[in-house]
């Protein structure tokens, strides 16, 4: 097996991060947020187009990127809490609810 390198003995520990961001002139924060912008590109590529071409911000992109992050995940339908006997499905997605009770609860109690 390899020694383990004595290149950090004695060294300050080295924040990639921080040093990316100061060079950039951005916080850390502003940092996160561009990168998971551009790694979701396949996404939000119209978003990314406004965002190169300085028409939106760097904020407001990724706001955009967590609405449709938030629309991709499944909808959950919590039961009534007064119903017994169904309380073990109280987190479970609206297709798994009505594949294991046989109830279409929106339309039940959404009418």
């Amino acid at each position: 097996m390899k020694p383990l390198s004595n290149l950090t003995k004695g060294s300050d520990p080295i924040h990639v991060r921080e040093q990316v961001a100061e060079k950039l002139n951005v916080s850390n924060g502003q940092l996160y947020k561009i990168q998971r912008i551009y790694e979701n590109e396949e996404k939000i590529s119209d978003t990314i187009k406004q965002l190169d071409t300085q028409k939106i911000s760097v904020h407001m992109a990724y706001q955009q990127l967590l609405q449709i992050e938030h629309k991709e995940q499944p909808t959950k339908i919590e039961p009534p809490k007064s119903y017994h006997g169904l309380m073990l499905f109280s987190h479970c997605n609206y297709e798994t609810l009505v594949q294991h009770t046989n109830v279409d609860w929106k339309e039940k109690f959404l009418g």
